[in-house]
């Protein structure tokens, strides 16, 4: 049997350790686990990739197991297929990603806005107790780019021949990512492994600590977030709106083509042309629509409008309010389009409740997506969108706000209604305006 060494950092002291936490407890209940070297950090509060360099720098074990002190070992023979597992990977985990896109901020989320990544393996349970509720990810045993850092198994040898080791300015997230990023690098392979293991946490997404690594690690992999990143996600009510006769379709800002696939479920189309500025986009949009195509609108001489003549219908889903100059582009197209045709769009609300909250503490901060984007060079309230529109040649014919779920916005709408009715507007127009996150509209040749 190959020497194992088990690595875990803890906050608790060494009696709560066995006492309280999972690992504790799953390390007491199998017998297995008394046989192997347990380096454990009781009362940790150095990063986990300063504890875990440590070990790879001072080990003469053949394997190192770095894994979660949250986590309840649920496999009774995880060492065994960990060996076994460590025969066709170099690094493994429970669960991770096989594809990797710009900007990825986890292996199970495609951005910062957390929607879900379609290429993703293994399975994991979680839960206070041992055995909890298993979410199910996909297949395993597949070859990944990222593993999820509550369990990482690797060979010593192969991370000492290849000088791989943490980065220690991550220490309690992007740890994990950065290490298989840099572990590929390498030449390593990484891989997933069917390992039965119940996690009592769900994580820490998005937290002041998660972002401030998130920043630090798109610095490092020179991802300066200079796009929006790529999703995988359709916006339902622009497909709502997109009339079903319609049939060949140009949609500005494809991204991976979700869109596009849902059209095709729902109608027939002879075209269905994708644009995105984002060239490595193309690839997965390609599966959806049929043609696609690299461009910066703002940058279409004319006979890039004659060319598309013939599209009887143009999407615009959040991509106007990136635009140097919509009115140019919008313009271009009421010269070409069809008497018969269409535009669609959803475009972002400046006057979204929480822009006006932020507005009145000085709170005027990009991010890398949402309302604040740091691409968006242009902002539209509902009235300028109508008067975009309008004034260059079309008639909005059909339209509403997308409102959601946000009961935060009660306690700050009487504010803005006060606000309106001091500027002697309509309060009750200005707060079904501030409801809306965005509009979507469709607009016909005038």
């Amino acid at each position: 049997m190959k020497k194992i060494e088990l690595v875990s950092c803890t906050q608790k002291d060494e009696q709560q350790f066995w006492k309280e936490s999972a690992l504790g407890q799953s390390l007491l209940r199998t017998p297995q686990f008394r046989d192997i070297r347990q380096t454990l950090f009781f009362e940790n509060t150095v990063g986990l990739s300063e504890r875990y360099n440590s070990v790879i720098r001072k080990s003469d074990s053949d394997i190192v197991l770095f894994i979660h002190d949250d986590v309840w070992i649920d496999d009774f023979y995880l060492l065994e297929h960990v060996v076994a597992g460590l025969a066709h990977y170099d690094i493994l985990g429970v669960a991770g990603a096989t594809r990797i896109t710009a900007s990825q901020p986890s292996w199970f989320f495609l951005n910062d806005q957390f929607a879900r990544n379609p290429h993703i393996s293994g399975a994991v349970a979680h839960g206070a107790k041992p055995f909890g509720p298993i979410s199910y990810y996909g297949p395993t045993n597949q070859e990944c780019e990222l593993i999820d850092g509550l369990l990482i198994a690797a060979d010593l040898g192969s991370l000492k021949t290849k000088q791989v080791s943490f980065d220690s300015q991550f220490e309690f997230h992007f740890y994990d990512l950065d290490f298989c990023r840099t572990a590929k690098t390498k030449g390593l392979k990484i891989g997933t492994w069917p390992i039965s293991v119940t996690h009592q946490s769900g994580g820490s997404f998005g937290s002041e600590s998660w972002k401030a690594g998130y920043r630090k690690y798109l610095e490092k992999w020179n991802q300066p977030m200079t796009q929006t990143p790529m999703h995988h996600n359709h916006n339902p009510d622009l497909l709502q709106i997109i009339p079903k006769h319609c049939s060949n379709l140009i949609e500005i800002g494809c991204s991976s083509g979700a869109l596009a696939r849902e059209v095709k479920k729902r109608q027939a189309f002879n075209q269905y042309h994708g644009i995105d500025i984002e060239p490595t986009y193309l690839h997965y949009a390609a599966e959806h629509c049929t043609s696609v195509e690299s461009l910066d609108l703002d940058e279409a001489p004319p006979s890039f409008f004659d060319q598309h003549s013939d599209k009887d219908c143009w999407i615009f889903g959040d991509t106007l309010e990136h635009l140097k100059d919509p009115w140019r582009a919008m313009r271009e197209i009421r010269r070409v389009i069809p008497q018969h045709g269409t535009v669609v769009a959803c475009i972002p609300n400046v006057q979204h409740w929480s822009m006006i909250v932020r507005l009145a503490i000085g709170d005027f901060r990009y991010e890398d997506q949402g309302l604040m984007d740091k691409t968006h060079l242009r902002w539209f309230t509902r009235q300028t969108v109508l008067e975009l529109f309008q004034d260059t040649g079309f008639e909005v014919s059909e339209g509403w706000p997308r409102i959601f779920n946000e009961p935060e916005r009660e306690h700050f709408l009487p504010f803005i209604a006060s606000l309106a009715e001091a500027a002697g507007c309509s309060a009750e127009v200005s707060l079904e305006d501030a409801k809306a996150l965005q509009f979507v509209i469709r607009a016909t040749p005038r």
